[in-house]
């Protein structure tokens, strides 16, 4: 799926999302992660502060839901995919970037 730019607009202003991932022995588990940026045109990225148990969960099972709300507009964004965990590299540094 391609990022509309009203996608790619409300991750730039509003960063803050919820990130859905399964625990190894198939539990549920929602984080709130501060650092959500497009990466391109299919892609957003977010960075792991303080996350193993999202990064643990990631690496076990990479399907993961990220849901963006703007609670004023009442609008959100449900985006689902497999995850890819960088420790290097460009979308690494992206993000570290901004941090």
């Amino acid at each position: 799926m391609r990022l509309t730019d009203e996608m790619k607009e409300m991750v730039e202003r509003l960063r803050l999302c919820y990130v859905a991932t399964v625990t190894p022995d198939g539990k549920p588990n929602l984080s709130p992660k501060g650092s959500l940026k497009v990466w391109d045109d299919e892609t957003v990225v977010f960075a792991d502060i303080a996350s193993p148990g999202t990064m643990r969960n990631l690496r076990s099972n990479p399907f993961i839901e990220i849901n963006l709300v703007d609670p004023f507009l009442r609008r959100g964004f449900r985006f689902k995919g497999r995850a890819e965990v960088y420790e290097s590299g460009p979308e690494f540094d992206f993000v570290a970037e901004a941090l």
